[in-house]
Protein backbone atom coordinates (compact mmCIF):
# COMPACT_ATOMS: atom_id res chain seq x y z
CA UNK A 1 0.00 0.00 0.00
CA UNK A 2 2.84 2.39 0.82
CA UNK A 3 4.58 1.57 -2.45
CA UNK A 4 1.46 2.47 -4.42
CA UNK A 5 1.08 5.70 -2.45
CA UNK A 6 4.72 6.63 -3.07
CA UNK A 7 4.45 5.99 -6.81
CA UNK A 8 1.20 7.95 -7.05
CA UNK A 9 2.54 10.94 -5.13
CA UNK A 10 5.74 10.96 -7.17
CA UNK A 11 3.79 10.99 -10.44
CA UNK A 12 1.35 13.63 -9.23
CA UNK A 13 4.03 15.99 -7.90
CA UNK A 14 6.14 15.64 -11.04
CA UNK A 15 3.08 16.28 -13.19
CA UNK A 16 2.36 19.53 -11.35
CA UNK A 17 5.94 20.78 -11.63
CA UNK A 18 6.36 19.82 -15.29
CA UNK A 19 2.98 21.32 -16.22
CA UNK A 20 3.98 24.55 -14.50
CA UNK A 21 7.34 24.69 -16.27
CA UNK A 22 6.11 23.71 -19.74
CA UNK A 23 2.59 25.15 -19.68
CA UNK A 24 1.21 21.84 -20.96
CA UNK A 25 -0.80 19.37 -18.88
CA UNK A 26 -0.10 16.67 -21.45
CA UNK A 27 3.62 17.18 -21.02
CA UNK A 28 3.18 17.22 -17.26
CA UNK A 29 1.26 13.95 -17.31
CA UNK A 30 3.93 12.35 -19.49
CA UNK A 31 6.67 13.53 -17.12
CA UNK A 32 4.74 12.24 -14.12
CA UNK A 33 4.28 8.82 -15.67
CA UNK A 34 7.94 8.59 -16.61
CA UNK A 35 9.05 9.71 -13.13
CA UNK A 36 6.77 7.32 -11.26
CA UNK A 37 7.01 4.22 -13.41
CA UNK A 38 10.62 4.06 -14.54
CA UNK A 39 12.87 1.01 -14.42
CA UNK A 40 14.63 2.12 -11.24
CA UNK A 41 11.36 2.36 -9.29
CA UNK A 42 9.98 -0.95 -10.50
CA UNK A 43 12.97 -3.19 -9.75
CA UNK A 44 12.41 -5.97 -7.20
CA UNK A 45 14.82 -4.32 -4.75
CA UNK A 46 13.02 -0.96 -4.90
CA UNK A 47 10.76 -1.42 -1.83
CA UNK A 48 13.78 -1.86 0.42
CA UNK A 49 15.80 0.86 -1.27
CA UNK A 50 15.82 4.32 0.28
CA UNK A 51 16.04 5.90 -3.19
CA UNK A 52 12.36 5.06 -3.69
CA UNK A 53 11.33 7.98 -1.52
CA UNK A 54 11.61 10.78 -4.09
CA UNK A 55 8.06 12.09 -4.05
CA UNK A 56 9.02 15.30 -2.29
CA UNK A 57 11.85 16.21 -4.69
CA UNK A 58 9.50 17.70 -7.34
CA UNK A 59 7.70 19.67 -4.62
CA UNK A 60 11.04 21.04 -3.43
CA UNK A 61 11.87 22.06 -6.99
CA UNK A 62 8.51 23.83 -7.25
CA UNK A 63 9.21 25.67 -3.99
CA UNK A 64 12.64 26.75 -5.24
CA UNK A 65 11.10 27.89 -8.50
CA UNK A 66 8.85 30.34 -6.66
CA UNK A 67 11.79 32.12 -5.03
CA UNK A 68 12.64 35.40 -6.70
CA UNK A 69 15.85 35.51 -8.69
CA UNK A 70 18.29 38.05 -7.34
Amino acid sequence: MLLLAALTLTGWATCLVAARWTGSWTGGAAAGIVAAFNAHMLTPAAPICSALRVEFLPLALAALDTLPAT
